[in-house]
C-alpha cells in the first residue's frame, strides 16, 4: 500500500482515470513544490476524468482534450509552449497555492493557472484552475487534475 504522497499519486495514475476530485486534491496538496528550472524540457501527459461540471464547460473541455497535443515545452527563459491550440503563450512562475510556493503556468491570454507539484524526477502533478482557485470555487468549477512525464530526448 502506498505510504508517501508521491507513491499515492503514482498509484492514482496507474489506476486509471477514476480518482475523485477530493482524493486528487488531498494528495496534490501534500506533494512537494517544483522549481520552475526543474521543468525545462518537453513533457507529455495525461489527465484524470473531468469532474462533474456544467454541461457546456464539460463539452468544451472534452473538445479541447480531443483536439490538442497533450503536453508542454518549458524553456530556460521561463516561457512555456503549452502545445495547446487555444493558447500559444504562457509563462512559468512561482506562486503560492494551498500554502506552498511552487511553479505554476500562467496563460498570457486565457484566464487559467496550472499549479504544479513534484512527484518524482520524471513526473509532475498539475491542478488547473479557471482564473484562480478562489474564482473557480466561487463559480463552482472544480479543478482539473493532470500529470506530465518528462521526455528525456529533448534538447533545448
Amino acid at each position: 500500500m502506498p505510504s508517501t504522497p508521491e507513491q499515492k499519486y503514482l498509484a492514482l495514475i496507474m489506476a486509471g482515470k477514476s480518482a475523485s476530485t477530493g482524493t486528487l486534491n488531498t494528495v496534490f496538496e501534500q506533494l512537494k513544490p517544483v522549481n520552475p528550472s526543474f521543468l525545462t524540457g518537453e513533457w507529455v501527459g495525461g489527465h484524470f476524468e473531468l469532474p462533474k461540471v456544467a454541461p457546456d464547460v464539460a463539452q468544451h473541455a472534452d473538445w479541447v482534450l480531443s483536439k490538442v497535443a497533450w503536453g508542454k515545452v518549458f524553456r530556460a527563459d521561463g516561457n512555456v509552449d503549452p502545445l495547446v491550440l487555444l493558447d500559444p503563450g504562457a509563462k512559468v512562475v512561482e506562486t503560492e497555492f494551498c500554502g506552498v510556493v511552487s511553479a505554476a503556468i500562467v496563460s498570457d491570454k486565457i484566464p487559467f493557472i496550472d499549479y504544479l507539484r513534484y512527484v518524482n524526477d520524471d513526473t509532475v502533478a498539475g491542478q488547473s484552475c479557471v482564473g484562480n482557485a478562489t474564482l473557480a470555487k466561487f463559480l463552482g468549477i472544480p479543478p482539473f487534475h493532470f500529470y506530465m512525464k518528462k521526455r528525456r530526448s529533448t534538447k533545448l
